[in-house]
């Protein structure tokens, strides 16, 4: 063999042993790649799964109320219950946090969960968490009645049950600087049988002296102790003179409303508490 076919050779086995080399380091670098892809992985699952753990946990406090929102609590008849929050917005004016919160507004009384029993004219208890509120405004209505919702009259914490039997649902919306609240609260009521009799005998004595056209509804009339110390009456005489001899004496009021009160107030008949004899009538305007 002459001396090019020697070079083709030897240019032929360098060639050839650069390839298998090339093939060679190919499959150590993917075998590398493999590894180390595989090793890498791991790792940035364990650190995945590290992290997860070492980051703060999702927390529940945020769906917690603000302790700072009032909280209500009614005695009722021989009974102690929460009233419901209805629909509100709250700030907690030294945290600097707020808070609102849904409701189904205006509630039913099958929103309820529990109603004591109570009678016409009993005393209702407000207890308050913290401060009393800025502002209170109470409204009850008489659910599967034709009745209208009443608007009552609070003396500071106690609210009376209106007259009447059946269940009694009450709305109490209280406003603080942090917000306004609406509570609500339910009664089942029956009717007080002295209550009852009294009313009647008001109104028989309404009929007589011809005033009974302007009342609304006679079986609505709201019964009530009566202190006459500031207070002068209409005597039963000819002449109608006024009187205030009745300090000292116990006494009952029997009030009915009328079509005329924005103008005149109600029609409030005075019974003595003992004997049951109306002494007098509440001057009207």
């Amino acid at each position: 063999m002459d001396r090019s076919g020697e070079w083709r050779l030897k240019k032929m086995a360098i060639i050839v042993g650069a390839v298998a080399l090339l093939m060679l380091q190919g499959c150590g670098e993917r075998t590398w790649t493999e590894a180390g892809g595989s090793g890498f992985s791991s790792h940035a699952a364990a650190f995945s799964k590290s992290a997860a753990t070492m980051g703060p946990a999702a927390s529940t406090e945020l769906f917690k109320e603000i302790d700072s929102v009032p909280s209500l609590e009614v005695t009722a008849g021989s009974e102690t219950v929460m009233a419901q929050k209805g629909s509100y917005c709250w700030t907690d004016l030294e945290k600097g946090v707020g808070q609102c919160a849904d409701a189904p507004m205006p509630p039913s009384i099958a929103d309820v969960k529990s109603k004591p029993q109570v009678k016409a004219g009993d005393a209702v208890m407000l207890d308050w968490s913290g401060d009393p509120p800025d502002e209170m405004h109470v409204t009850v209505s008489f659910p599967g009645e034709e009745r209208p919702d009443e608007a009552m009259e609070s003396a500071g914490s106690t609210i009376r049950i209106p007259a009447g039997e059946g269940d009694r649902l009450f709305v109490i919306t209280a406003t603080w600087r942090g917000g306004t609240v609406p509570y609500y609260f339910g009664v089942s009521a029956s009717e007080d049988e002295e209550a009852k009799a009294l009313r009647k005998l008001a109104w028989e004595a309404v009929q007589a002296n011809g005033q009974a056209a302007t009342v609304i509804d006679w079986k609505q009339g709201e019964v009530a102790e009566f202190e006459a110390a500031n207070v002068s009456l209409l005597a039963l005489n000819s002449e109608f003179k006024k009187t205030d001899s009745l300090k000292g004496r116990k006494l009952l009021s029997v009030t009915f409303r009328t079509n005329n009160d924005a103008m005149l107030g109600p029609i409030v008949a005075v019974f003595d508490q003992e004997t049951r004899d109306l002494v007098g009538w509440q001057i009207r305007e």
